[in-house]
């Protein structure tokens, strides 16, 4: 590829902002806007440059690193919306927020900057290989290399990444809003992005809705990004953006760009609209939710489950989708694993059925007794009493997977710490970096494996108010998060589970005395208090005395005989005088 010269590039892009009424603005006042101190002049400073495909907006190339010899991507604007403040305005958003939510299944950003002849750019990971849309084509031409590839369970896989990733980015306050199969990109090695953030946005932003331009019903352009009152591409956007109410977009937006994503891998179609539709027929079929379920619109058999799920995201009404992402990929894992999933009511054989096929050893010891038990139990009772066995050993499981997971958390954290206390002149070493991240993986492993135990302790509370069993094993969780927030002094932690914990028991009697003790700890931490014993072996009298904030002095706290507790002492320096029997005192 050969760069534009500088000259012609501003000429047009002048030219294009003066016709289109947007505001001019030069490459020397963006680098001032965004504070750039571009050590690379020009696009030429990039070794083997060639073009990887084009947006709404903007264009990415792929390219080398002189000096890093690193294969990258580089995103830049076309050439009539380089000097235009909007598109400006719009990339530099994109690679502010994109830097700002690192997680394994986003493209990451290296750099920003101003070049001389293309203007604003951005470089991100190169990520090889292919996009969903791509590979669902492939399905869809039932080409067998790809059916052999990517079965059923593969393409939930990926779509449990892409819903990860959409979780911690929904975390930090930041929105997609043009979810579709062809901004997921798989590499050859197993990696799943989430790409092409252009029309990002952060929760609670008020947007200010653009006049609705011009837009070519050609089938190709259906597939680009609308740019205006209607923020997204019209086969996969919600019903919210497609009618223009841009102040109710939000997480659930995202949760249903996720369900049309599912419904594509349900039925390798490239959406559930009709795409030889003009847009304003697309856009209205959004918005009042005419499409085909899953199972008429695909050739294949599918799931009921899966499609319940799907549907149950497509929630026209935002109020009826999944709240969070996190949601949804619990009733996708509880269907890969065997267990009832929230969005699906099956009927009871069907149930027993799935229960069956993920418990064969129970299931051969329970048809055994069923000659005994059938006396006593109708058949629906024995169904509930099988249920709430699998959900208690779900619970069990899913608590223990936490528990490893958990113990190789603190282990890491303590290996960080010592390289802490140890210092280093040269920074972070590559092994420290690298169990940062086995850290924060094991940290979210745990915590997302207590959640799922969690929910299906909770399924056994609607089935059993008052269960021993459950009572015991949500203190032991609760316990477990505290001891670590505790150990690791993360007072954060500490505060998100005290709130997780008043609203998930009904009181704090109902935590065994165990958990209480932990928890009563954590909450003389967060308000600065903690416990003090002073123990003189032989017996004698003791005097703790508090140092004067005021600058000098004592004030006496407590006198007593050994042993001596305070078990709600405020934060500060003490002193400690101790006298035995023989006249001998400590200080």
């Amino acid at each position: 590829m050969t760069p534009e010269p500088p000259e012609a590039t501003l000429t047009a892009d002048l030219t294009a902002a003066l016709s289109s009424g947007d505001e001019f603005i030069s490459f020397d006042e963006i680098r001032r806007l965004i504070g750039a101190d571009e050590p690379v002049a020009s696009l030429k400073e990039f070794t083997g440059i060639r073009s990887l495909g084009s947006g709404g907006l903007g264009t990415v190339h792929a390219a080398s690193e002189r000096v890093l010899k690193r294969e990258i991507a580089i995103k830049v604007l076309r050439p009539s919306f380089r000097c235009r403040r909007r598109p400006v305005g719009r990339i530099v958003r994109e690679a502010i927020v994109t830097a700002q939510i690192e997680h394994p299944n986003i493209v990451p950003v290296h750099a920003m900057g101003v070049l001389d002849d293309v203007g604003v750019y951005f470089t991100m990971k190169k990520v090889s290989g292919e996009t969903l849309q791509q590979v669902l084509e492939k399905l869809a031409a039932d080409d067998r290399g790809y059916r052999e590839r990517y079965p059923a369970s593969r393409l939930l896989e990926i779509f449990i990444s892409v819903c990860q990733g959409m979780a911690y980015a929904h975390s930090k306050g930041v929105i997609h809003r043009d979810l579709k199969p062809s901004n997921i990109m798989l590499g050859e090695y197993g990696e799943v992005m989430v790409m092409d953030w252009g029309l990002v946005k952060f929760e609670g932003e008020v947007e200010v809705a653009d006049k609705f331009g011009v837009y070519s019903e050609t089938h190709g352009e259906k597939m680009l990004t609308l740019d205006g009152t209607i923020a997204g591409t019209p086969l996969f956007m919600s019903p919210e953006q497609a009618a223009g109410r841009a102040a109710e977009v939000d997480q659930r937006s995202d949760v249903y760009g996720l369900g049309v994503i599912l419904y594509d891998i349900l039925t390798y179609r490239q959406s559930p609209f009709r795409d030889d539709d003009s847009v304003n027929d697309i856009l209205r079929r959004v918005v009042r939710g005419d499409f085909p379920p899953p199972c008429k619109a695909a050739s294949h058999h599918v799931p009921r489950e899966l499609e319940a799920i799907c549907l149950k995201a497509m929630q026209r009404d935002r109020a009826q989708r999944y709240a969070t992402v996190l949601d949804l990929v619990k009733d996708i894992r509880c269907y890969i694993e065997g267990y009832p999933v929230g969005a699906y009511r099956a009927p009871l054989y069907y149930r027993f059925r799935r229960f069956c096929g993920r418990n064969r050893v129970v299931t051969s010891t329970v048809l055994v007794a069923m000659l005994t038990l059938i006396a006593y139990f109708s058949v629906s009772s024995l169904y509930d009493h099988l249920e709430y066995v699998s959900y208690l050993k779900a619970a069990e499981l899913n608590a223990e997977s936490a528990d490893q997971a958990r113990m190789q958390a603190y282990m890491l954290f303590r290996n960080l710490r010592s390289s802490e206390n140890r210092g280093s002149v040269m920074g972070k070493t590559v092994s420290e970096r690298r169990q940062e991240s086995r850290l924060k993986l094991y940290k979210g492993m745990f915590e997302n494996r207590y959640n799922m135990a969690l929910f299906f302790y909770s399924k056994i509370e609607k089935m059993r108010s008052d269960d021993a069993n459950v009572r015991k094993g949500i203190s032991d969780i609760f316990k477990k998060l505290l001891e670590y927030a505790l150990l690791t002094k993360n007072n954060d932690d500490m505060a998100k589970i005290d709130e997780l914990i008043r609203m998930r028991v009904r009181n704090l009697n109902y935590l065994d005395d165990d958990a209480r003790a932990v928890y009563f700890r954590a909450k003389l931490r967060l308000n600065n208090r903690g416990m003090l014993q002073l123990q003189w072996h032989g017996g004698g009298e003791v005097e703790l005395f508090k140092a004067s904030s005021q600058g000098g002095g004592t004030v006496a706290v407590r006198r007593g005989t050994s042993p001596l507790q305070e078990d709600n002492l405020l934060g500060g320096t003490y002193l400690a005088v101790l006298r035995n029997p023989e006249g001998q005192l400590v200080r």
